[in-house]
């Protein structure tokens, strides 16, 4: 009867000299190096993103270190701050901290200054309302400069939030309110900016001034003179986007007489919806429009957000961004 014999699969032999190898250079005390990973390169994209996301997070922690030793009434306005930034951090993806970076990097992984101490340190509220008048230039400018229309909306919008929260504690802590950077209408369509769009900015713009019309017409005093006041600007740059699109009295101009108002909500909240509503539009026109015209969507989307709050609009995060009820403040 013959002799069985088993054999050795390969993948056995393969094993076993993997294994004598391992134990070989194991007693020789012998290691494999890999060389370290290559310090990441960011685009444009990335370094806006980064550079947003590093000014949210230490806007963030410094309002939670000046917390504790805060005054009572100062608390409020403060956790809003901070809250708005901690959201706005997570929205940005938060920060990137690469690890092939060196340990004393001065860079997004550096620690903020305000969690060096471990004693509260109470913020002054001009110091705070510089601090965010400085967030909400250096955010616009990268608003203005992002390559990427997406994230150029997210800055803008953050801007818009920067200021909007500069000027209430200002006018809380009766300090002189930071002012808006203000672009004008250009005078010829810009790129990205079609025709039809131009047409319902009018249209918008039109509706807007007539809105405010009615609502002073219900008001008595300096509500009814800021309200005039509105309708006017708001009249002027629907004349200016008509001139612009070239249909200003023509056929195609939009613009009618007058609008179907309810004057109920004239009355109370109709002028924070309006600017509400034109906030959003001009956000969404950040996305589209050319780099060398974006400025004045910037900055009209600013302006509408920060009057659609003074007039009563809920607290948001993201201004101008409609997606993110959720971001609301409960407190108006």
């Amino acid at each position: 009867m013959p002799v069985s014999r088993h054999r050795r699969s390969p993948s056995w032999r393969f094993l076993l000299a993997a294994m004598a190898v391992t134990i070989l250079l194991g007693g020789c005390d012998l290691r494999r190096e890999t060389p370290p990973p290559a310090p990441r390169s960011p685009d444009a994209v990335e370094l806006a993103r980064q550079g947003a996301a590093v000014d949210s997070r230490d806007l963030s922690e410094l309002v939670k270190a000046s917390l504790p030793a805060a005054a009572a009434d100062l608390r409020p306005a403060l956790t809003t701050i901070g809250a708005h930034a901690s959201a706005q951090l997570a929205q940005l993806g938060g920060v990137y901290v690469d690890p092939a970076a060196p340990p004393t990097s001065t860079g997004a992984s550096a620690t903020p200054s305000a969690t060096r101490t471990s004693t509260p340190t109470a913020v002054a509220p001009a110091a705070l309302v510089a601090r965010l008048d400085q967030s909400y230039a250096t955010t616009r400018g990268a608003a203005l400069d992002a390559t990427d229309g997406t994230l150029a909306r997210l800055l803008a919008s953050l801007a818009a939030d920067r200021i909007i929260q500069a000027q209430e504690l200002a006018r809380f802590a009766s300090l002189p309110l930071p002012p808006l950077t203000t672009s004008a209408v250009p005078s010829t369509l810009p790129s990205g900016l079609a025709t039809s769009a131009a047409v319902d900015l009018v249209a918008a713009e039109d509706e807007a001034g007539y809105a405010w019309e009615v609502s002073a017409a219900l008001r008595t005093g300096t509500e009814r003179d800021a309200a005039r006041a509105r309708a006017a600007i708001h009249r002027a740059r629907a004349q200016a986007w008509a001139e612009t699109a070239k249909i200003a009295a023509t056929a195609p101009d939009p613009r009618r007489v007058a609008y179907t108002i309810d004057r109920a909500a004239a009355a109370t909240h109709l002028p924070a919806d309006v600017e509400t509503a034109l906030a959003a539009r001009y956000a969404a026109l950040v996305a589209t429009i050319g780099v060398a015209n974006r400025a004045v969507m910037v900055d009209l989307l600013a302006d509408c957000a920060a009057t659609a709050r003074h007039w009563g609009a809920p607290q948001t995060a993201f201004p101008g961004l409609p997606e993110r009820p959720a971001d609301q403040a409960a407190t108006p």
